[in-house]
């Protein structure tokens, strides 16, 4: 629950880890569909336990931490820079002892034609930066040593 849309995450990353600035980043988050099921009105005066008899009530904290994360990304990078798929879908539709292949096609290929010219105009001119790992045989030399172990 800490980091279920890890954006924030990355940006963090991105600027500490891997020196970049800014101005540089632009992220794409993907999300897993959000349920478009409406939450009842009667949670909205609703005192804690009514809220954790709620049979969503790990949703409601999930989606929250992410969309919390996804906001924050926002104010640092601007919405120039930040979009987020994650499309409305009935839960009905990924069941997993009755999905319909053929409706969750339709609506993979619905929601990649309305996301793909924002997709092609911010992200698909970027070439990524040469992957080179920090630890193991494949990396580079470093002022890193190991610590030998003490008697």
């Amino acid at each position: 629950m800490w980091a279920n849309n890890p954006a924030m995450v990355g940006v963090a990353e991105a600027v500490s880890l891997f020196g970049q600035p800014l101005e540089t980043i632009r992220v794409l988050s993907i999300g897993t569909t959000s349920d478009s099921r409406i939450r009842r009105r009667g949670l909205d005066h609703g005192g804690l336990l009514q809220w954790f008899q709620s049979p969503k009530v790990t949703d409601v904290l999930l989606r929250g931490q992410s969309t919390g994360a996804f906001t924050e990304v926002l104010h640092v990078l601007g919405p120039d820079r930040a979009h987020r798929l994650d499309p409305l879908a009935p839960a009905s539709l990924a069941h997993l002892d009755r999905a319909d292949a053929r409706d969750l096609t339709a609506k993979a290929a619905y929601h990649s034609r309305l996301f793909c010219p924002t997709f092609e105009s911010v992200f698909a001119d970027h070439t990524p930066i040469p992957y080179r790992p920090f630890h193991g045989p494949s990396a580079e030399s470093s002022a890193c040593t190991s610590i030998p172990a003490t008697t």
